[in-house]
C-alpha cells in the first residue's frame, strides 16, 4: 500500500472467512479506495499499514473478537456489528450476495452515527462463554437422549417421569436382568438408592410400586436390585 492510499483510508469494512478475507476501504468522503481479497496472513500485514485510529468494521461472527483484539493492539479502532444490522445496507444487484457486497455493506453500516456496536470481549470473557455454551449443549443432548429413551419404552408400556433421577431409578430396577444393560449405569444409580433398613422417599416408593406391576421384570431380581446395599 503506497503512502497516498494509506493516508486516504478512513474506514474499512471487512468480511471475515476461514481462508480469504474481503476488505472494502473508503476515504473520508465515502469514495472507495481499496476493494480486494486477502489471505489470512496477508490481511493482518495490510492492516498494520493503516493510519492510527482507522475504523475497521466487521460482523460479530466467528473469530471477530480475535481479530478485533489484534487490530486494537496495533492502534486501530475495530468495530463489531451484529449481522442483522448489516443486512439493510447490502446492495446485491445483479451479482447477488457475495463477499465484496458484504464487505461494502459492513463499511456502510459502520458509517451510521446511530449504529449499535458489539463490545469487544477479552479472552477470559470468551472462555467463560464457551464453557456455558458447551454445558448448555450437553444439557440439550442429555434431554434429547432421555426423551428418546422414554418414547421408545412407552411403546412397551413403560411410562417414566421426566425427572432424570427417576429415569435412572427405573433403569436400575427394571433393566438389571437385561444382558445389554451396562453395569456402570446400574452402579451409578445404586449410589442414589437408600441403604437396607432405611425408609425410601415417597418418589422412590412410587417408582417401586410402578415397577412391581410390570410383568416383564422378575420380582426376585427387582427386589434384589432395590434392597441390595449401595
Amino acid at each position: 500500500m503506497d503512502e497516498i492510499t494509506r493516508a486516504q483510508i478512513a474506514r474499512v469494512g471487512v468480511d471475515l472467512a476461514k481462508q480469504v478475507i474481503q476488505v472494502h476501504a473508503v476515504d473520508a468522503s465515502g469514495r472507495r479506495v481499496v476493494a480486494r481479497a486477502f489471505k489470512r496472513d496477508q490481511f493482518f500485514a495490510w492492516c498494520t499499514q493503516l493510519p492510527a485510529g482507522c475504523v475497521v468494521a466487521m460482523e460479530a461472527c466467528s473469530s471477530a473478537h480475535h481479530w478485533a483484539r489484534k487490530l486494537s493492539a496495533q492502534g486501530l479502532n475495530p468495530r463489531l456489528i451484529a449481522a442483522h444490522f448489516v443486512t439493510p445496507y447490502r446492495m446485491e444487484g445483479k451479482g447477488g450476495k457475495n463477499d465484496a457486497t458484504d464487505a461494502a455493506a459492513i463499511c456502510e453500516a459502520a458509517s451510521r452515527p446511530s449504529m449499535r456496536f458489539v463490545p469487544v470481549k477479552t479472552c477470559e470473557q470468551q472462555g467463560v462463554m464457551s464453557l456455558h455454551r458447551v454445558r448448555e449443549g450437553l444439557k440439550e443432548e442429555r434431554t434429547a437422549c432421555i426423551n428418546q429413551i422414554r418414547g421408545v419404552l412407552t411403546e412397551f408400556g413403560l411410562v417414566f417421569s421426566k425427572m432424570v433421577r427417576l429415569v435412572k431409578l427405573h433403569w436400575c430396577w427394571q433393566a438389571p436382568h437385561c444382558q445389554y444393560s451396562r453395569p456402570w449405569r446400574r452402579n451409578d444409580v445404586r449410589d442414589e438408592l437408600p441403604q437396607s433398613g432405611q425408609e425410601k422417599p415417597s418418589g422412590q416408593r412410587a417408582s417401586v410400586s410402578a415397577a412391581s406391576h410390570c410383568s416383564c421384570v422378575p420380582k426376585r431380581r427387582m427386589n434384589s436390585a432395590i434392597d441390595s446395599p449401595g
